[in-house]
């Protein structure tokens, strides 16, 4: 399940989009951009901050690292976590704006840290947060 199918709640507008798929580049600069791309169809240039939602799925290899293990990994992180509805998986949330160059550093490290632990980060979501009139 990759969060880039994952439909984005345009708040405010009552319609729901769904972002583009960059299907292998999943916390890559390159799959950012196509949801802040999404984001910006929207008025939303993603500057603001917001909550964002990532998500982390156990991967089928042996040895794997436990929920235990991956839950100390993003608590380190100051990330807030609860865990998902289907699969073995981690949803770890914090306020952050998700336009930067550090913001795609910490996907991407997201993707490096949790493949080492035989896990595998599906991505972000967010809502659209208009700016004030």
């Amino acid at each position: 399940m990759n969060v880039l199918r994952r439909l984005l709640i345009a708040v405010g507008l009552g319609k729901l989009v769904a972002p583009a798929r960059a299907e292998g580049w999943v916390g890559t600069k390159v799959a950012n951009d196509q949801v802040r791309d999404q984001l910006l169809k929207l008025g939303d240039d993603g500057t603001a901050i917001r909550n964002v939602r990532h998500f982390f799925y156990r991967g089928s290899a042996d040895g794997a690292a436990s929920v235990v293990d991956v839950t100390g990994y993003l608590a380190q992180l100051e990330l807030a976590i609860s865990d998902t509805e289907v699969a073995e998986g981690l949803i770890a949330e914090h306020t952050s704006e998700v336009a930067s160059a550090s913001f795609d550093a910490l996907t991407l490290r997201f993707v490096n840290d949790t493949l080492g632990m035989g896990w595998q980060y599906d991505g972000w979501e967010c809502a659209v947060v208009h700016p004030a009139a």
